[in-house]
């Protein structure tokens, strides 16, 4: 049973490993910026206003957690539905865009292909955010499960890599930071070891 489910997750990242014909590269760049970098949520918010879900499609809307639930969710869970509501969100502007561009298509004048392309355009913006932020919400699931040492790798200035989410030897990060704690750590020790020589003990000994 188990192994069949392995086989079948397998098959799975093979078909995502295959590859299509080449886009023209200025394109490409762009494409490969926007499902990486942190979305920009001020210009995002502007371009979400300009695109309304169709009246008859109800379902497109997000759906809140019941406030009974919520309150009883862990603070990391919080954190991961509420970026999952914001994902939907943009989700249901992308299908709200090509409802309409299909919908236009399908009536008689067609609508403006320069209209089209634009409306397009601003979809990929909304798939590309929806893209970045999703690599970011597994990152927080990571953070919720293992903990420190792994858990400070799981922020936004972590890259994501091509073949992995942490784009890094994670092993020699880890690493790497717990000498920086210790470190730190050593460092506050000393502070309060000279606080305890030059601020109590001569108080001490004054009261004496």
């Amino acid at each position: 049973m188990v192994s069949d489910a392995l086989n079948e997750l397998e098959n799975f990242f093979e078909l995502g490993a295959q590859v299509g014909q080449e886009i023209n590269e200025a394109f490409a760049k762009i494409m490969n910026r926007s499902v990486r970098q942190r979305p920009n949520d001020e210009h995002l918010k502007e371009l979400m206003q300009k695109y309304q879900r169709p009246s008859n499609v109800p379902n497109l809307e997000v759906p809140r957690l019941n406030n009974e639930v919520w309150e009883l969710l862990r603070k990391g869970s919080v954190i991961v539905d509420s970026l999952l509501q914001k994902i939907q969100g943009l989700l249901s502007k992308a299908i709200s865009i090509v409802l309409g561009i299909v919908d236009k298509i399908g009536s008689e004048n067609g609508g403006n292909t320069e209209d089209h392309l634009m409306d397009l355009s601003n979809c990929l913006r909304f798939l590309g955010a929806t893209f970045s932020l999703l690599n970011q919400v597994r990152k927080d699931i990571v953070r919720n499960d293992v903990g420190d040492p792994i858990a400070r790798l799981c922020n936004w200035e972590t890259a994501v890599g091509t073949s992995f989410l942490f784009d890094c030897d994670v092993g020699k990060k880890c690493e790497e930071r717990d000498k920086a704690a210790q470190r730190l750590k050593k460092k506050k020790k000393y502070r309060y070891v000279l606080i305890l020589i030059v601020v109590i003990i001569p108080l001490t000994q004054t009261n004496v």
